[in-house]
């Protein structure tokens, strides 16, 4: 904001003092506020928010529907829990909310109506309770609603601090993990059906792959579920996915690491060599038997450069054909197994144990179909879905009343405003009836005046 002299003077909205000392009316200062602003803006603020939303958030770059998420934090989550949260957001990447600030007296409602707008299908919230964190998943707008206790967890920087080599995982966090759900076999969700719901809401929250179509350059990370039967928790653990070559020997590897010269000129391999391009040769390759030529001392200035080419092309002839021996192929194109490539996870964390400890219907908050820890009959049970169905109904029939409310609220305003608006027009009507009457009087009292002088005289 500008200064003006010692005070902060609004350049848009600012009214200016007037010249010849005179103060200004209400009306003149309301004039002069509304002076700068541009009704053709205004006009256009008006359309744009009339107008309805034709974004889709829901569907990504290619126009297929992907899931999206949120992670938030709730309640008294702070510390290591805040680090938790980010690193939860990467895994979820890239199709979630990575840069969302959280506000304090925000309530899980407020978020729940934001993703309606926005195509959010998942919401992920992170809270600490009284004895250790808790992670509620939730599935909108319908639910169901996962609640799960944290038992254990480990960040994402003291997991690489540990590794021998740490490898940078920004290129693999653009691109959804595959999901790997292991020892969830059908038998043991066959009889535990709140592992099932678990299975599905994990698998749910990430894009569906399509094998035929994948393509193997996208997969580049990996989110392991291991189901562990004797408790039945769940450890989480996330990793990069890296690749090399099979079958390559150690100079084939130089060559594929290094960045390669042009090589649109060249008519042979050994061409390669004599390009100035920096590529690592070692200087004791050339120093042995066959490096030493006997030569014409008349020609010796005209053979040095074809001599030193053919023992160029002698020497990456022998590492040709050591590399052809030992996969077993006359090229890396000329058979399937020349593409085959070595695996290998680097994980980048976080790691988490979960365990779970409720299944509800709805959005936080609904009937309890699974608890961890209180099992309840049959009777009570059928006791709980008759509360849940009666609150159901009151909230509907609280709702309709407040829709009613709200609808009559309307009309009463639309009507006080017609009234307002006639009684403005009749007395408008008024007062130019009067000020028509009342130039009449006056002439007849000016005759009335003069009459009387003329009387006297």
């Amino acid at each position: 904001m500008p200064r003006r002299g010692k005070r902060r003077v609004k350049t848009r909205t600012h009214v200016p003092v007037a010249s010849a000392g005179k103060k200004l009316s209400a009306g003149a200062a309301a004039k002069a506020l509304l002076a700068p602003v541009d009704a053709k803006k205004l006009k256009e603020q008006e359309e744009a928010r009339e107008r309805p939303h034709t974004t889709n958030f829901s569907k990504d770059a290619e126009g297929k529907d992907v899931p999206r998420s949120i992670v938030v934090r709730h309640g008294r989550a702070g510390g290591h829990l805040t680090d938790l949260v980010e690193d939860l957001r990467k895994v979820m990447g890239p199709y979630t909310a990575t840069k969302l600030r959280e506000r304090r007296n925000a309530v899980l409602k407020d978020y729940v109506m934001a993703a309606g707008p926005l195509g959010v299908s998942h919401l992920l919230v992170v809270s600490q309770a009284t004895s250790s964190p808790t992670l509620r998943v939730t599935r909108l707008p319908h639910g169901p609603t996962l609640a799960f206790r944290i038992a254990r967890y480990t960040l994402s920087n003291p997991l690489r601090k540990a590794q021998r080599r740490v490898y940078d995982p920004d290129l693999a966090l653009q691109h959804p993990p595959l999901v790997v759900l292991n020892n969830f076999e059908e038998s043991i969700l066959a009889e535990k059906r709140h592992l099932k719901v678990v299975s599905l809401a994990f698998q749910s929250m990430f894009p569906a792959i399509n094998v035929k179509t994948v393509r193997l350059a996208d997969c580049k990370r990996v989110l392991l579920l291991h189901l562990n039967e004797e408790d039945e928790s769940i450890e989480v653990r996330h990793f990069m996915v890296r690749t090399k070559p099979r079958g390559v020997t150690r100079q084939v590897k130089a060559v594929l690491r290094a960045k390669l010269p042009n090589m649109s000129t060249a008519k042979d391999i050994g061409d390669m060599l004599e390009m100035q391009t920096g590529y690592p040769t070692s200087e004791s390759e050339f120093e042995d038997d066959e490096a030493c030529v006997n030569l014409d001392p008349r020609k010796q200035l005209g053979q040095v450069h074809q001599n030193t080419r053919l023992i160029q092309k002698h020497k990456m002839r022998k590492i040709r054909d050591k590399f052809e021996k030992s996969s077993g192929t006359a090229g890396r194109a000329a058979a399937s197994e020349q593409n085959q490539s070595v695996v290998r996870l680097s994980e980048i964390g976080p790691r988490m144990t979960l365990e779970l400890v409720k299944v509800e219907d709805g959005v936080f908050g609904g009937e309890v179909q699974y608890h961890r820890y209180n099992e309840r009959t049959k009777d009570e049970i059928v006791e709980l879905r008759q509360m849940h169905e009666e609150r159901k109904r009151v909230k509907e029939e609280r709702k309709a009343i407040q829709e009613a409310n709200v609808e009559r609220k309307r009309k009463e305003k639309e009507d006080k405003l017609a009234r307002r608006a006639e009684k403005r027009k009749r007395a408008e009507e008024a007062q130019e009836a009067s000020a028509a009457g009342g130039g009449q009087t006056a002439d007849k009292k000016l005759s009335g005046k003069e009459q009387a002088k003329r009387s006297k005289k």
